[in-house]
């Protein structure tokens, strides 16, 4: 067996620089991973401090792709749908690798963040959580004061649930347009989701918080969320579950005590590691090992690097998402047969033809 594997590497190896010496180690490289945004203020980034990064540009950095961010600060779905007809828009998604959609926030919240503000200005509240946490008789407030706010909030959080649902639908059947594009919709998080020391109010105080944000969570389930399941069912798109990693968080993820929906720098660290973590699944190319998004030579080399630590009784050079990619031939190990594989692959892609792993 080490006799055969020998002879093979030998070969493998002379083709590696029979390829090399040709034209360098480019084979047919694929172009850089282009990614588009379409999103609103999280996408934009905003109220981060200085040296804080949103989720695009961690996503960016981790891809080191070719970006273009078409985001609104406070936009709605009505906003993304609308930028689909620009022409600067247009021409990137029909170069787009992959197109992120996050946005539909500030249509649900928008109008509860309004209500909530005008009554903390009210009553000079200072935080969000205040008005929960405050002694009701310094502000000659009454608990039943306190149930026709938590009205006022239900009725502003609906308000838009219909259109925000209509626009989001209609924004995924004119991607579906891109049909060369990996698309993913991330779904929206509830913003006020628990507040810290939520366990601290009284049993009424706790009722009234748990029930408006239910209902924000039930809006959003059933408006810009559950149109992103519809399209994922219709067009395959996929959906990050952003609504779930942030549950029971919102204190933790957002800026929540300022009325302000946007995520912190952590909240921005879980999007974009959902985020990236989806995005390998999509931009792995099979047969390549050195992670540059081109089948060559080089992948070829590595392999055989890999495989002589292996027959030397070292545990090889490469980690196990290189070894899946590299294994081009199923066998389960990463040898000089694939390491072949992969310089046939790469001679016909360099010649112009359309190979194939069968």
């Amino acid at each position: 067996m080490k006799m055969k594997l020998k002879k093979w590497a030998a070969a493998a190896m002379t083709a590696v620089m029979t390829l090399g010496a040709a034209g360098g180690y480019s084979a047919g490289a694929a172009e850089d991973t282009k990614i588009v945004v379409l999103g609103d203020s999280i996408s934009f980034g905003a109220d981060l401090a200085e040296g804080e990064k949103s989720y695009v540009q961690l996503v960016e950095e981790a891809f080191d792709a070719e970006l273009r961010n078409f985001s609104f600060e406070g936009g709605t779905t009505k906003d993304v749908l609308d930028s689909l007809n620009d022409s600067e828009v247009r021409t990137a998604l029909e170069h787009a690798d992959v197109i992120i959609v996050n946005v539909g926030i500030h249509d649900i919240m928008d109008p509860f963040m309004e209500t909530a503000n005008g009554f903390m200005e009210k009553f000079k509240f200072e935080r969000f959580s205040d008005v929960f946490f405050a002694q009701l008789a310094d502000y000659n407030l009454t608990e039943m004061d306190l149930q026709f706010y938590a009205a006022d909030l239900t009725q502003a959080v609906k308000s838009n649930a219909v259109p925000a649902k209509e626009n989001m639908l209609e924004i995924g059947k004119q991607l579906s347009a891109y049909s060369d594009a990996h698309i993913v919709f991330e779904n929206v998080y509830n913003p006020i989701d628990t507040i810290e020391n939520l366990d601290e109010l009284s049993d009424k105080r706790k009722f009234a918080y748990t029930t408006v944000s239910g209902i924000v969570t039930n809006t959003l389930n059933t408006s810009v969320n559950e149109a992103i399941t519809e399209l994922s069912a219709e067009y395959g798109y996929d959906v990050l579950d952003v609504h779930s990693a942030f549950a029971g968080k919102a204190y933790q993820y957002v800026h929540l005590d300022e009325l302000n929906v946007n995520p912190t720098a952590e909240g921005h660290r879980v999007i974009a590691d959902q985020t990236i973590e989806q995005l390998k699944k999509v931009l792995e190319i099979k047969g390549d090992v050195t992670g540059d998004r081109n089948v060559d030579a080089k992948d070829a080399a590595e392999i055989l690097v890999h495989a002589s630590d292996v027959g030397a009784g070292g545990s090889g050079t490469l980690d196990e998402s290189a070894k899946t990619l590299g294994d081009v031939d199923g066998s389960g190990n990463l040898d000089a047969s694939d390491a072949a594989k992969i310089l046939v692959y790469a001679s016909e892609q360099s010649a112009g033809g359309n190979p194939s792993w069968d």
